[in-house]
């Protein structure tokens, strides 16, 4: 969840928005994570679970990556996308 606090904080001080509101998931639009702070669990937070070598690092790294899916999930059901 540091990741997400961490997301938000930087979306908030470069001035970017929380989500495109037309389309948060992105299906009709090309993702931008310098405009929207939720584009960026696309193109960044949820690919980090790929590599990791070790079996404990890839075990906390799917617990994480599962944890960014749910709060995702939550956050769009909350928007009501």
């Amino acid at each position: 969840m540091i990741g997400v606090a961490r997301c938000f904080y930087v979306a908030g001080r470069m001035g970017s928005a929380l989500y495109e509101p037309n389309d948060p998931r992105a299906t009709d639009r090309a993702l931008d994570d310098r405009a929207y702070a939720l584009d960026h669990f696309e193109t960044k937070l949820l690919t980090h679970a790929e590599g990791f070598q070790t079996n404990e690092g890839q075990r906390l790294a799917t617990a994480r990556h599962d944890e960014l899916i749910d709060f995702r999930a939550a956050f769009l059901a909350q928007i009501g996308a």
